[in-house]
């Protein structure tokens, strides 16, 4: 049975092997330096009855994946943060187990949005990534 912790530490290192994004953090950070920049945290978990001996388990991670503004062209900001995002959703798709921690993963895109921090204005992607896995309970 995986924790939140260890598919967390799994997810930091795969993320980590995507050679355009420059950090990652298992946390949200306020001071972000290099990008793109990848926070993950857990952000909702559930146990739901699947039969009598097992219930199916749900971890959901925020990822949560910046660009900084920089005064340039807003398309030009939505073209780079897409194509990073397609990078983190193909490595997570050719993993759905996460090195067998889990049993299978769903990815979901949420709404983008702008955030204004001290490095400036950053153009924000949240992906929530859904993780299941049966859990013997017997």
């Amino acid at each position: 049975m995986a924790t939140f912790n260890q598919i967390r530490d799994y997810l930091k290192t795969k993320i980590g092997g995507i050679s355009s994004v420059q950090e990652v953090f298992k946390a949200q950070k306020a001071d972000l330096e290099g990008f793109p920049a990848v926070c993950i945290y857990p952000s909702e978990a559930s146990s739901d009855f699947a039969t009598t001996t097992e219930n199916l388990r749900e971890y959901v991670f925020d990822i949560r994946i910046y660009v900084r503004y920089e005064g340039k062209d807003e398309e030009d900001i939505d073209d780079n943060l897409s194509a990073v995002v397609d990078e983190v959703i193909q490595t997570l798709e050719e993993d759905y187990t996460l090195g067998g921690l889990v049993d299978k993963s769903v990815i979901r895109i949420a709404p983008w949005g702008w955030e204004e921090r001290e490095q400036g204005v950053l153009r924000v992607a949240v992906l929530k990534l859904h993780c299941y896995q049966l859990i013997n309970i017997a």
